[in-house]
């Protein structure tokens, strides 16, 4: 399946040359010569990466980059002629994977995309992989209080209270995590 880019630059020769080598290497690229046209084209379409230019006249390459970061979770990588330290930083800050020199090879670009797409796939997998951990432990912490409110008022010990918990659970067709949520919300409310 052809990866789909979003390329944004300004200079329209440099926006067909290096659209069309893009697509000639095997990606469905989408040109557009202006950050505002760019904004109005992702309310329509997905995209797996943004190849943006940075200095554009209206929305200029950064504060699209931080749009598409932040509301898309896009990947986004910089081609830019321009390379002082101050550009370069506000690229690296705004989250762009990215920042390549023009003019480059169709292959410095295709390695660099292959790169970043790559890095922000282990990226959004390593960002789930914490979620599923965050909620494992917070469940953790409601079984063991759940657990706790249980040992004491039963007076029975942390084996014990464990089975009840899970007998209720199982009569009455509950997850463990729902009734040792549910647990703690009555103790709560008293």
């Amino acid at each position: 399946m052809k990866k789909k880019i979003l390329f944004v630059d300004d200079d329209r020769l440099i926006l067909a040359s290096i659209g069309k080598g893009l697509e000639s290497l095997g990606y469905d690229v989408t040109m557009v010569s202006n950050g505002k046209s760019a904004v109005e084209l992702i309310e329509k379409e997905r995209f797996d990466l943004a190849l943006l230019d940075i200095r554009m006249p209206e929305i200029d390459g950064i504060e699209l980059a931080r749009m598409l970061i932040k509301q898309l979770n896009l990947p986004v990588v910089f081609l830019s002629a321009y390379s002082d330290e101050n550009i370069i930083d506000a690229a690296i800050s705004c989250g762009a994977i990215s920042f390549l020199l023009k003019p480059c090879s169709l292959q410095q670009l295709k390695i660099s995309i292959e790169t970043a797409l790559k890095d922000f796939e282990t990226l959004k997998n390593a960002e789930e992989t914490c979620q599923h951990l965050e909620k494992a432990l917070s469940q953790s912490r409601s079984l063991s209080l759940a657990v706790g409110i249980l040992m004491s008022q039963f007076q029975l010990n942390e084996q014990a209270a464990f089975k009840k918990l899970r007998q209720q659970a199982r009569s009455e067709r509950r997850k463990i995590i729902d009734v040792a949520d549910e647990i703690i919300r009555q103790l709560e409310t008293h």
